[in-house]
């Protein structure tokens, strides 16, 4: 049964686009940030796709298909409140770690110092942290090991922690959104992966051949998962084929895609927004791009690594245009948000 609440006012715009706190204190509960039912009126902006929900306590479930919290201070009238939330709605968790050897480890993903972070995974005691807090642990390896390593190296990572994967996570999987040419190795991976009975796994192999010899296979494969039962599937599926569209015909089918985008779970939307950017750029649309990348910006605030390089992609188009003053001032931006980050 899916959490609902009354519309909340503008200042969750705000909430969407903070950053997680990653040094929480042994008293500080689990919060969790749930996306309310999208509005077909129209009236949600682009920058606030939907209104957002708090619920702190202590997280006693997560998976695929539902979160369980105890509510703070449910204890109040005599037996805990466990609020029953779909998975699909969970837009960010930011837990209560427990211990301060994890605390610390988790701070140097935080900290963006991703080879200092795996090692420090290795020397703890999974065993002791619950299944759930696992899961987002791993899906950190992911981007980790993807900023470190590459894609190839991450995918098996999130093929293990796909099996039981809310959506939330799906955001890290490490599909192709911009023009890139995979390596030989890669292609060959990638191969196998669409070959798979398992469709996480035929999604990232369409993904990364989609640009290659073999793009009609991928394109088959990409409308065959457009109708997969499973949303996040669907959805990512269906944004991945936007990169097999003529260039000529971005700018006729660009609405749709920021319609579409607009509808997605907030962390969900960072690729498309990205093969936007990096679309638009090469067309020459470059105010358009750079919207795009602003939009990364102001609302990726927890994945610093794709952020950053938003960022860059538009200090390098503005430069392009000769903008120079309003590069700098957004590098000057930047080294701001990034200090008060720390």
């Amino acid at each position: 049964m899916p959490c609902s609440a009354q519309s909340t006012d503008a200042k969750n715009a705000g909430d969407r686009e903070s950053a997680v706190d990653l040094s929480v204190s042994d008293e500080v509960p689990d919060l969790v940030v749930v996306r309310q039912e999208i509005s077909l009126s129209g009236q949600q902006s682009k920058w606030n796709p939907a209104p957002v929900l708090k619920r702190s306590g202590r997280i006693v479930q997560w998976d695929q298909e539902i979160l369980v919290i105890q509510v703070d201070n449910s204890m109040d009238a005599g037996e805990p409140l466990l609020l029953r939330i779909d998975s699909r709605q969970v837009e960010r968790i930011e837990p209560n770690w427990g211990s301060q050897q994890v605390r610390q480890v988790v701070k140097l993903f935080g900290q963006q110092k991703y080879r200092e972070f795996i090692k420090g995974l290795r020397d703890l005691d999974l065993s002791k942290i619950p299944d759930w807090q696992q899961r987002l642990l791993l899906d950190w390896i992911v981007q980790a090991v993807t900023e470190v390593n590459g894609p190839m190296a991450a995918a098996p990572h999130f093929l293990k922690l796909s099996a039981n994967a809310p959506d939330l996570l799906f955001a890290n999987m490490p599909l192709c959104w911009t023009v890139q040419e995979p390596s030989p190795d890669l292609i060959r991976a990638a191969e196998g992966w669409m070959q798979s009975g398992d469709e996480v796994a035929q999604l990232l192999g369409a993904s990364w051949l989609a640009q290659t010899a073999q793009s009609e296979q991928s394109r088959k494969v990409l409308e065959r998962l457009q109708g997969s039962k499973r949303s996040v599937i669907s959805q990512l599926a269906t944004a991945q084929a936007w990169r097999q569209v003529a260039p000529a015909d971005t700018m006729e089918r660009l609405p749709q895609w920021l319609a579409f985008r607009d509808k997605m779970l907030l962390p969900l939307a960072l690729g498309p927004t990205e093969l936007m950017l990096d679309r638009l750029s090469r067309i020459g649309q470059l105010d358009l791009a750079l919207g795009q990348a602003f939009w990364i910006a102001a609302t990726q605030r927890d994945r610093p690594g794709r952020a950053g390089k938003a960022l860059d992609r538009a200090v390098e188009l503005l430069k392009g245009q000769g903008r120079k003053e309003e590069a700098q001032k957004l590098i000057q931006w930047r080294e701001g948000q990034q200090g008060s980050d720390r």
